[in-house]
């Protein structure tokens, strides 16, 4: 094989990566498919006054009260309470 042979395959393998990545590019531009993955979240919001409907385990250290979700505190970390296991 000679030197010219060698350089074109040699420049065809080192400029596959190059259009690799320019495709890959312009597929995240134009992001299909992606338009529910930016869609606003639903926030539940409950009432400060109203009763909560959980009752105290007795690991939960403390309990902190947002507008939105109901946070136990376990192992020195605030952790989410999800309404399924209440």
């Amino acid at each position: 094989m000679n030197t010219y042979k060698l350089h074109r395959y040699l420049g065809y393998l080192l400029i596959l990566p190059v259009t690799l990545w320019a495709f890959t590019g312009a597929f995240f531009l134009i992001k299909p498919g992606y338009k529910n993955a930016y869609e606003q979240l639903h926030i539940t919001s409950y009432p400060r006054h109203a009763t909560l409907p959980l009752l105290p385990e007795p690991e939960w250290q403390a309990i902190a009260i947002n507008r939105s979700i109901n946070l136990p505190r376990r192992d020195r970390r605030y952790r989410y309470q999800d309404k399924t296991h209440v």
